[in-house]
C-alpha cells in the first residue's frame, strides 16, 4: 500500500517541481506522522522521475515533513481567518 502511495506522491511532486521548481516540498497533515513508511521510497522514485531534469539546474527539491504534524491545516486556517481583513455587515 505504501509503495503505491510513494509512487503516486512522487509523480505528483515531480509535476509540481517541473511547473514551479521549489527548493523544498513540505508535507503536512496527519499522514506526515507516518512519513517513515513512505518518504524514503518517495525520494527514490522522485530522484528517478527527475533524473533527466537535473542537468544544469538541479530541480530535485528537498522533501520534508512539517513539524506541526496533524495540526498544520488547523493552524493554517486559523492564520488565514485572523490575518484577513474583517468583513463588516451593514444593517
Amino acid at each position: 500500500a505504501f509503495n503505491d502511495y510513494s509512487e503516486r506522491l512522487a509523480q505528483l511532486v515531480s509535476t509540481l517541481v517541473v511547473l514551479y521548481a521549489p527548493e523544498k516540498v513540505i508535507l503536512s497533515g496527519g499522514f506526515s506522522s507516518a512519513s517513515d513508511l513512505f518518504l524514503p521510497q518517495t525520494r527514490e522514485k522522485l530522484h528517478l522521475l527527475l533524473a533527466s531534469r537535473r542537468v544544469g539546474i538541479d530541480l530535485m527539491p528537498e522533501l520534508l515533513t512539517s513539524s506541526l504534524g496533524g495540526n498544520s491545516g488547523l493552524l493554517g486556517g486559523a492564520h488565514l481567518a485572523f490575518a484577513s481583513p474583517r468583513v463588516r455587515h451593514f444593517n
